[in-house]
């Protein structure tokens, strides 16, 4: 359809949206502002994302109206609202906030969070102009929009200083980002027949008349400018939208759950708090790391001594347990050291959450010990067998020398060792299947590694921030990329 209708309409495309609460009459606002005939009641009566489309100035208007944020009714909660509220920055040249009286704390923290979110998820191909519509202000002189304003631009820089984010970057907030409405309709009591009687003001016609010849000059200002490819036509901004929700619906959640910037902010110093109890306890000095590669030397010095391989092997991962559960004990101490020094309050689902995150890199470097060790100890084994292996050849030789009255033939010499290589052989496939790791195994592991890497590295880099931890079932529902064909090949991996 986008595509049949950008045909007709091929003039320079302008996108404007509307977000706002539920029941702040924003399709009201678009019906007013430029006759869409949205449908509009008491309660929800947008679902997701509606559009209108008009040509005007020689333009292309698409017209965005949104459902609206913080609805009991409606089931993604949190995250949903600021998805919403995302997927129009990031598709719109121009972003009508929409808001009964004055801004409120709720819708506040929802930018804050989007803001936060536009900076990782990397959406934006243009810098969205927001324009704050303040509704049903009785005042609205020249200092109450320099209040709003300054207000708003307030809350939203102090956020950007908490996040190490530049907004100038991110949204445009100009001096006359706030516009002030009155109350569209009006009502009084009808002497007559003692029934309240409701009407359309004809001040707030005139300010909404207002309100879009201002648009009208802010999209014209815009004209002629270099934009993004992905909003020249319609056919390009439907693809770029497409884009943008499928960003939003696979890694949106990992960002847009916060409710508020302390959130964040919680988050961001326990991040940094694990990962400083880690490097000090795990990878500092006398930490799991290097305790780890003591026990290491230790006893692959046993083995190399000919001390039995199997007793070894038993004392080894004894041992190293009894450190692994030492450092854990530690990491937990430290961590309530350093909450109770910060006095930290955390919830006891947080304080569970943080639990597992410092055990991690406990984990990661137990594992990273026992594969090491398995390698000594496969080495080991091997050497072993060997050994008794030329000590069999030896006495089986002598045996025979013995037998036939020193006399060996060389044909003989050959047959022996073919026969005992073959039973070698044997014995050593028999171990290697006892050893092979399964399927889930080697899931397990990549698992582990993956999710390890991920966990110390994405608070500091934002493009890891959007990578979800990869679940060791999603790797076992995988197909085994041996038996990709070339076409999958080339999709995953190519620009094709």
């Amino acid at each position: 359809v986008l595509k049949d209708l950008g045909a007709k309409h091929t003039q320079e495309l302008y996108v404007i949206s509307v977000i706002g609460v539920q029941s702040s009459a924003k399709s009201t606002l678009l019906n007013y502002l430029f006759g869409c005939g949205f449908a509009t009641s008491a309660g929800r009566c947008t679902r997701g994302l509606y559009c209108s489309l008009m040509e005007c100035h020689g333009r292309t208007l698409l017209l965005l109206d949104t459902e609206g944020l913080m609805s009991l009714e409606a089931d993604g909660g949190d995250v949903f609202d600021a998805q919403l509220a995302l997927m129009a920055m990031a598709s719109s040249h121009l972003v009508l906030i929409n808001h009964k009286g004055e801004l409120s704390r709720q819708l506040q923290d929802l930018l804050e969070v989007c803001l936060f979110a536009m900076q990782h998820l990397k959406v934006c191909r243009i810098q969205p102009k927001l324009l704050f519509v303040l509704r049903d202000q009785h005042d609205r002189s020249t200092s109450v929009h320099g209040d709003a304003l300054r207000l708003m631009r307030k809350h939203l820089a102090d956020a950007s200083n908490h996040l190490q984010l530049r907004l100038e970057e991110l949204i445009s907030l100009d001096p006359g980002s706030v516009y002030l409405l009155p109350s569209a309709y009006a009502s009084d009591l009808n002497l007559n027949t003692g029934t309240e009687t409701k009407w359309a003001t004809t001040v707030f016609a005139n300010e909404a008349l207002r309100l879009r010849q201002k648009i009208f000059s802010t999209a014209s200002s815009a004209a002629g400018a270099e934009g993004a490819p992905e909003f020249s036509t319609l056919p390009d901004w439907c693809l770029h939208a497409m884009s943008v929700w499928r960003v939003l619906d696979r890694y949106g959640p990992n960002l847009l759950h916060y409710k508020t910037i302390q959130e964040i902010e919680m988050q961001r110093e326990l991040e940094d708090l694990v990962k400083q109890i880690s490097t000090q306890l795990v990878h500092g000095p006398k930490g799991l790391a290097e305790q780890g590669k003591n026990l290491l030397a230790d006893f692959t010095q046993r083995l190399h001594e000919g001390a039995p391989s199997e007793q070894v092997d038993a004392e080894f991962r004894s041992s190293l347990q009894a450190v692994l559960d030492q450092c854990s004990k530690r990491c937990l101490a430290e961590l309530e050291r350093c909450l109770q020094s910060r006095k930290t309050k955390l919830t006891d689902a947080r304080k569970v959450e943080v639990t597992k995150k410092l055990q991690m890199p406990v984990e990661y470097q137990g594992e990273l010990t026992r594969y090491t060790w398995a390698l000594s100890l496969t080495d080991a084994v091997d050497r072993d067998q060997l050994r008794a292996l030329k000590v069999h050849f030896k006495r089986t030789i002598e045996e025979m020398w013995q037998a036939q009255h020193a006399h060996v033939s060389e044909e003989q010499a050959r047959q022996i060792f073919a026969c005992e290589w073959s039973a070698f052989e044997n014995k050593c496939r028999a171990r290697f299947e006892k050893t092979t790791k399964s399927r889930k195994q080697l899931a397990e592991e990549v698992s582990l590694v993956f999710n390890h890497t991920l966990r110390q590295h994405r608070h500091s880099s934002e493009t890891l921030h959007v990578l979800e931890l990869v679940p060791v079932s999603s790797l076992l529902n995988e197909t085994p990329m041996t038996s990709w064909d070339g076409g999958r090949i080339a999709k995953e991996f190519l620009e094709v």
